[in-house]
């Protein structure tokens, strides 16, 4: 069917691909057709097998059953010698089973048995010098292969997908492999690497769920992106001192693998290298890494504890999210920053020292810790960013530097245990549900002019806690809309908002009311009138500064209502009831 789609594919667009045909067929000894490629056409005179045709997909089948390919081949009384097998020669035949290769051949080139599906036997002279890439991909049930020691290089996913392969000894001769070339050999059991290898190309190995061990030979100094992931089976790597690089997401999804030395000689670990790594416990950095990358321990569930040598500068984002075994981390003191989310979702660290250097807690880096209970900060801390220690339920206390100037959006939400919080005097603005649903049971304000907020930065935290600002603020906040609705505003001098008894001295008529609702005082100065439905919600305010005020109630739904009256001497609370 593919071949046919193919050939529609040529005629529609005129695109041919390969134009020349196969130069001529020849029958081998056990009576089957083979189609040659002449390649020298002088002394000495040379061909490679090829397939029937103009392209590779012309013809279904050409090759079934066992092949025997000769090592030299006449037509018009020349000799040629059989030195490749060409590119897409037997490729798409899923009949062929066995194929013998003659010591002439010195090449196999690109997908030349791409996708024998059934091909399970197949010799590789000694005279082979290059596999190309994808000279065996797809082919399901070849067990196994002897790559002989004359071969130099291979390329590029030759033996992707051999679902069958379950061992395979790669020569000393081999100084490059391609990426992908064992990749999703499933039932890959053993490995071993050539010793002249410099470096494991991208997703070598990828998905070979079967694999259970690996060393890497001393020669190696880079394992490339991809290189081992999703070895589901891995629980031994050996790495070499001459190691120098782990790509990204080179161990990723190693789920088996319990620990991994880190050789001295590495300087870079790329981000995602052990990501989803489940088993592994505990890792030591060495000295020799100065960057914690991204998502470089992400969803590593079972590590317990980490050693950072001093060398670390910088800690990048979610670095180690979703590490939930993870129950103390000392961060080293020469460390420059630690980037948004780093320990997002670590569920078991208790405690954690902010290195001298760090100028600012970013964005989330401790939400969702939720046994965090300890936090020590530096002095130069000037802003702590959005979800910080957001759902940080455990913590019970926080000293937040002098130095600090803004308080992010949900910084301290859901923080349960939190009881109370002293804002240093430099803080200008607390952002959007910063401390909502927090536990606190004391507020104290350094500021003396009161902080800019974000949208309801106290939500579900009691107004009648106890407020504490600087000497002479409290009329600063009384008449500040943002903090007016606490109602025991008190300052470091005894000063207070005292709310005043209810008596006379404001009276709401009429009560019931309709339409319009008049307050009225004889002795008092009225600046603002709130009104508060009975879930808190604040439905109306309206600034006076008179003595008397006729509020317009005739949009609100009907029901009981709470009206606040802030005077020049204190708070007045009164219930007024909406009628139809």
């Amino acid at each position: 069917m593919k071949k046919n789609i193919f050939l529609l594919f040529i005629l529609i667009t005129g695109f041919w691909g390969k134009i020349a045909a196969h130069d001529f067929w020849a029958v081998n000894s056990d009576g089957d057709t083979l189609y040659y490629n002449i390649t020298s056409s002088v002394a000495p005179y040379t061909v490679e097998v090829t397939y029937k045709g103009t392209i590779e997909y012309q013809y279904n089948d050409e090759y079934i059953g066992d092949i025997n390919i000769p090592s030299t081949v006449s037509r018009n009384n020349i000799t040629y010698s059989v030195t490749a097998i060409g590119r897409n020669a037997f490729d798409g035949c899923d009949l062929v089973t066995t194929v013998h290769i003659p010591s002439s051949v010195t090449s196999l080139k690109r997908d030349a048995f791409a996708t024998c599906r059934i091909l399970s036997s197949i010799n590789i002279p000694e005279s082979v010098e290059t596999i190309e890439a994808c000279v065996f991909i797809y082919c399901n049930l070849l067990p196994s292969i002897d790559i002989p020691n004359s071969v130099k290089t291979i390329g590029g996913g030759a033996f992707f997908a051999c679902l069958a392969l379950d061992s395979v000894i790669v020569p000393n001769s081999v100084v490059e492999i391609g990426m992908q070339i064992f990749s999703h050999c499933t039932n890959l059991r053993y490995v071993k690497l050539s010793d002249s290898l410099e470096v494991i190309s991208h997703q070598a190995f990828q998905h070979c769920s079967s694999l259970t061990s690996i060393v890497i030979p001393n020669s190696v100094r880079m394992i490339g992106e991809g290189a081992f992931q999703g070895c589901t089976s891995l629980i031994s790597v050996s790495l070499p001192d001459s190691l120098r690089n782990i790509g990204t997401d080179a161990f990723g999804y190693c789920s088996s693998l319990p620990s991994i030395e880190i050789p001295n000689t590495v300087f870079y670990l790329g981000d995602y290298a052990f990501q989803y790594c489940t088993s592994l416990t505990s890792m030591h950095i060495p000295d020799s890494v100065t960057l914690i990358d991204s998502y470089l321990f992400y969803h590593c569930s079972s590590l317990q504890s980490v050693t950072l040598p001093d060398s670390i500068f910088l800690i990048h984002s979610y670095a180690f999210g979703y590490c939930t075994a993870l129950d103390s981390l000392i961060i080293p003191q020469p460390t420059q920053a630690i980037i948004s989310y780093a320990f997002d979702h670590c569920t078991s660290l208790k405690t954690i020292t902010i290195p001298e250097h760090i100028t600012v807690i970013n964005e989330g880096i401790f939400q969702y810790c939720s046994a965090l209970d300890s936090v020590v900060m530096p002095e130069e801390i000037t802003a702590i960013k959005n979800n910080a220690f957001k759902y940080c339920s455990n913590l019970s206390s926080i000293t937040l530097p002098a130095a600090l100037e803004s308080i992010g959006n949900y910084a301290f939400m859901k923080c349960d245990s939190l009881s109370e919080i002293i804002i240093p005097t430099n803080v200008t603005h607390i952002g959007d549900s910063a401390f909502a649903l927090s536990g606190l049971q004391r507020l104290t304000l350094l500021p003396v002019v009161p902080p800019t907020v974000g949208e309801y930065p106290f939500r579900r935290v009691s107004d009648t806690i106890p407020v504490i600002v600087p000497c002479g603020s409290v009329p600063a906040y009384q008449s500040d809309i943002s903090w007016n609705h606490f109602i025991h505003i008190q300052d470091t001098c005894g000063n207070s908002i005292s709310e005043i008894s209810l008596d006379n001295s404001v009276i709401l008529y009429p009560n019931p009311a309709v339409r319009n609702l008049t307050i009225e005082s004889k002795n008092l100065q009225i600046k603002t009138i709130m009104l508060f439905d009975l879930t808190g919600k604040l439905q109306k305010t309206v600034a006076i500064n008179n003595s008397q005020a006729i509020l317009d109630i005739s949009s609100c739904p009907r029901g009981m209502y709470l009206i606040r009256i802030i005077t020049e001497h204190g708070i007045i609370n009164k219930k007024v009831l909406l009628v139809d």
